[in-house]
């Protein structure tokens, strides 16, 4: 089913309906307020949960269908801002010198002296910005079915020089958490125990590995919605939680700058651009960042208006019904009953 979802990510970005939730211009529809929105919510089968955070208080809370507070959501591609994070802590503690090392270094029984030059290129920094080069995207699922995904990863072909074109892979956040485990000596879980999930009060309920033992980088991490929102809280305080500096506020700045000039808008008309694994968005004029998971996990971050939208969504009813469009109401039902 990993291999199913994350095709499905970028499908319900490119393709997305409103079940007739939201006005189909956000920008003329009527204003109807918090529980109008909540109530169009309560009739989708698919919803599972969504939480709104105002000025770090929780205003509006709602669980649907057989989901409660305690369940564990598989959040798909928003474990990337997790990896991203841990990236950043790692670099702080010195396990990394910076985004410009070179992955080579990390993995010299893949990348050698026979490899394709363009591969001794990629850094880090390429893997957290999806411009690794690689003539790979999210729709090559193959080395999921290998025992060694890094190593599978790393014989695919060059297509690109690294940092030359955007190309949205969940292979290359799988690096990042392998990157991790090599330099920190512990596993990516161990690591983000200890310095991430601990500081933030994260119980977190499952995550995938890899068949020799990396935790899935890209995807199959399982939170709490509560869990998943501290994530968006943590980034709209400058990496502050409960008093306590969690993660250095210039790598907060540094992953929320976009890093790629290609133009991601036929991905999503808001997306204005990708920093180390956020989305960057408008809404209504507004910026905002995000972390995406297929099919609607999304923490959704607005801060001018100190807001943070946290939304789940039943994967398994969405793949049993064929439903690939059910994420682009999101934003709109945001700008629409939510934001002022």
């Amino acid at each position: 089913m990993r291999k199913i979802f994350t095709l499905l990510f970028l499908v319900s970005m490119l393709s997305c309906s409103t079940e007739e939730i939201v006005s189909h211009n956000y920008e003329v529809g009527e204003k109807q307020g918090v529980e109008a929105g909540f109530a169009k919510l309560r009739k989708l089968p698919y919803m599972g949960s969504m939480v709104v955070i105002k000025n770090g208080e929780i205003i509006k809370e709602e669980y649907f269908n057989e989901f409660d507070q305690d369940y564990g959501f598989n959040i798909k591609s928003s474990s990337k801002g997790f990896v991203s994070a841990l990236i950043g802590i790692a670099i702080e503690q010195g396990y990394i010198a910076g985004v410009d090392e070179k992955i080579s270094q990390f993995f010299p029984d893949y990348i050698d002296s026979s490899s394709d030059p363009r591969k001794h290129k990629i850094t880090i920094k390429h893997l957290l910005t999806m411009q690794g080069g690689f003539n790979s995207d999210e729709d090559d699922f193959d080395i999921y079915y290998t025992q060694n995904w890094v190593e599978s990863i790393l014989k695919i072909d060059m297509g690109y020089t690294p940092g030359t074109r955007f190309t949205y892979d969940s292979k290359m956040t799988h690096l990042l958490s392998a990157i991790l485990t090599k330099a920190t000596g512990k596993s990516t879980l161990e690591f983000a125990q200890q310095h991430l999930f601990q500081p933030l009060n994260i119980d977190i309920k499952g995550w995938s590995q890899s068949p020799v033992g990396i935790y899935d980088g890209g995807s199959e991490m399982f939170l709490t919605s509560r869990d998943l929102s501290k994530l968006g809280l943590l980034y709209l305080n400058n990496g502050m939680y409960d008093g306590k500096q969690i993660i250095n506020q210039a790598w907060i700045a540094e992953s929320l700058v976009s890093r790629t000039t290609a133009d991601l808008s036929s991905i999503n008309v808001e997306v204005t651009g990708y920093g180390y694994s956020w989305w960057l968005e408008t809404i209504k004029g507004k910026d905002v960042f995000s972390a995406k998971g297929a099919c609607g996990q999304f923490v959704t971050v607005i801060p001018s208006l100190d807001l943070v939208v946290t939304t789940t969504t039943n994967w398994k009813y969405i793949a049993a019904n064929n439903l690939d469009r059910s994420a682009g109401f999101i934003n709109k039902f945001i700008a629409q009953y939510i934001m002022p």
